[in-house]
């Protein structure tokens, strides 16, 4: 185990080259300077910066019982540090032994976020990367981080208001606007192309309406969504575009509001009653925009040509894209060309979960419009027929349709399913969400999963399930003690896996009982989310993104061991792998 933070750093071009304090970004100059400053002797010179050769000295114990300091912040500040030492710059700087500076040697602080934002290719990409960008700059909470996500434009397409964000945080308004004031419209400088704006750009003057140009940034690939949103475009360019392509986008964006303008307000504002699965619900429209039932389904007729209408319930169809629910249609009748419409219908609000649309529309409607572009039965031949494209299953898809059909009975229980996902190195996280809400599969009782169109009896389903568990193995684990810390050791079985939680002795609820802590690991930073924190019913949550990045990163296999180091002072939890 590493006794001082330079042995958590590998530099193969040697350890006494001066590191400027500007070549850190200023939360990770005030880090170490404090770490200096309560561990060293007060006669080091840390003026012009510091060496690797220093961090030999400080001996990690020494950096815990500053009690004061977030751990998480030291582990930026050695991720900050290893970047300057893979850099050639590194080497030009001058050494311990001789500490004149004989030429002015600079790198960008911020460079490796700044390259994630030139590299991101759409809205949501780009967002994550300014987000990470702002988190380099400024010491943001986990708690401020979530504020600020739900609030800001440039990163929430649709933002929560200061009245919804207080009521769910329990803060004032006041106190919003203090958390989100230096986050609501950033201005980060950027070198060098950015391919989002690269991509943006042609698709200006093609453009005949917003409407038009949201469309064609989906097709495009601009975004995950089936439309562009352009009111968080706008405050994403805003916030990283040179003053010059700034002023031309925003003199296109007024040109085409103003033909938008020109054209039925109340047709215009019909797409923003679009839910994600496709559908409009017209009686809501009219309710909202003070029309008639007739104005509201006449007025989504004439934005959206190709509507299907049962009632008052509206399946908006593009001109240029498949609707998400016909995508989840036709995908369960590409697997059996004929089934039921309410089978079809059952797969389909599996996937509006995932898409955030519960689908709260009367059952029968949604049955009229399957029976309307499908036929009465539904079936592939006719599906085809009402479709601008053909609608393929998706890689992840065909994975999922290999492991049943690999199934005797064609069912999986879930551990089985981790099983697989383990030995074929698919993230645990996907499968969760597949089970959840992809419209090939059907959940049965007992944690039992199938393809849609099995319908096993329930004393088959049983069976299947305990014979499953049956060959999981138990949960073991041991634990030793280093000072006020805790090494845990243990082997998780299937269901650990499948879960991400683990059910603690009494002896480690009493330790770990109040205290949160970040996954870490040897190799670095694991990138998540999630905290390992125990409920109050007695559950230890969080070991999802620890098992993910064992298998993706360090070969990990369903029956290997896991060492996992608690900090309690760095609040940590560190995989030695």
């Amino acid at each position: 185990m590493s006794s001082t933070l330079g042995d958590l750093i590998d530099s193969q071009f040697g350890t006494r080259f001066l590191i400027p304090w500007k070549w850190l970004t200023p939360n990770s100059r005030q880090t170490l300077e404090i770490v200096f400053q309560l561990t060293m002797d007060s006669e080091q010179d840390f003026s012009e910066g510091f060496a690797l050769h220093h961090l030999y000295y400080v001996n990690l114990n020494d950096v815990k019982a500053i009690r004061y300091l977030d751990g998480h912040k030291i582990n930026i500040a050695l991720e900050e540090i290893k970047k300057i030492v893979s850099l050639g710059q590194y080497q030009e700087l001058p050494t311990l032994d001789d500490r004149e500076f004989k030429a002015e040697i600079n790198i960008n602080t911020f460079e490796v976020y700044d390259d994630m934002i030139r590299k991101a290719t759409n809205i949501e990409d780009l967002a994550e990367a300014i987000l990470a960008r702002l988190e380099a700059e400024f010491n943001i909470s986990v708690r401020n981080r979530e504020i600020i996500c739900e609030r800001v434009q440039w990163y929430n397409a649709n933002p929560l208001t200061l009245e919804a964000i207080g009521k769910k945080y329990g803060i004032t308004r006041e106190r919003i606007r203090q958390i989100t004031k230096n986050f609501e419209s950033p201005k980060i400088s950027i070198s060098g192309k950015i391919k989002f704006i690269e991509d943006l750009e042609p698709l200006l003057p093609i453009s005949t309406s917003l409407d038009d140009l949201g469309l064609l940034g989906a097709k495009s690939g601009l975004t995950s969504e089936e439309e562009m949103d352009l009111v968080q475009c706008n405050a994403l360019i805003d916030a990283v575009s040179s003053q010059d392509f700034l002023d031309r986008y925003f003199d296109r964006i007024q040109e085409l509001l103003d033909l938008t303008e020109e054209t039925d307000e109340i047709v215009s504002a019909v797409s923003k009653f679009r839910r994600k699965m496709g559908f409009i619900d017209a009686n809501y429209v009219a309710s909202e925009l003070s029309i008639s039932e007739e104005s509201a389904v006449e007025a989504t007729r004439k934005k959206y040509p190709r509507s299907v209408i049962s009632n008052s319930l509206i399946l908006a169809r593009t001109e240029s894209h498949v609707s998400t629910f016909e995508s989840a249609i036709g995908k369960q009748l590409l697997l059996i060309p004929e089934l039921d419409a309410n089978m079809l219908l059952d797969g389909a609000k599996r996937f509006g979960t995932m898409r955030n649309d519960p689908m709260t529309g009367e059952e029968s409607d949604y049955i009229n419009i399957i029976h309307s572009i499908c036929g009465n039965p539904p079936n592939l031949d006719t599906f085809r027929q009402n479709q601008l494209y053909e609608v393929e299953f998706s890689e992840s898809d065909k994975w999922l349709i290999r492991v049943f059909n690999s199934s005797p009975n064609g069912l999986m229980h879930r551990i089985e399913l981790t099983r697989v996902s383990i030995e074929s190195r698919i993230n645990l996280g996907s499968i969760t969400a597949y089970c959840g809400s992809n419209p090939l599969i059907r959940n049965h009782s007992s944690g039992i999963y199938s393809l849609v169109g099995n319908t096993p009896s329930k004393e088959t389903v049983t069976t299947h399930a305990e014979l499953a568990l049956i060959q999981d193995r138990a949960f073991s684990f041991s634990i030793e003690y280093d000072g006020s810390n805790l090494l845990l050791i243990f082997s998780p079985n299937l269901n650990t896996y499948a879960s991400g939680v683990i059910m603690p002795s009494r002896e480690i609820k009493e330790l770990v009982a109040g205290y949160t802590f970040t996954p870490t690991c040897k190799c670095g930073a694991i990138d998540t989310k999630q905290i390992l924190r125990l409920t109050n019913e007695g559950f230890w949550l969080g070991y999802q993104s620890i098992f993910s990045h064992a298998f993706q990163d360090h070969e990990y296999g369903v029956n290997s061991e896991f060492r996992l180091f608690f900090n309690f002072d760095l609040k940590t939890a560190t995989l030695q792998p």
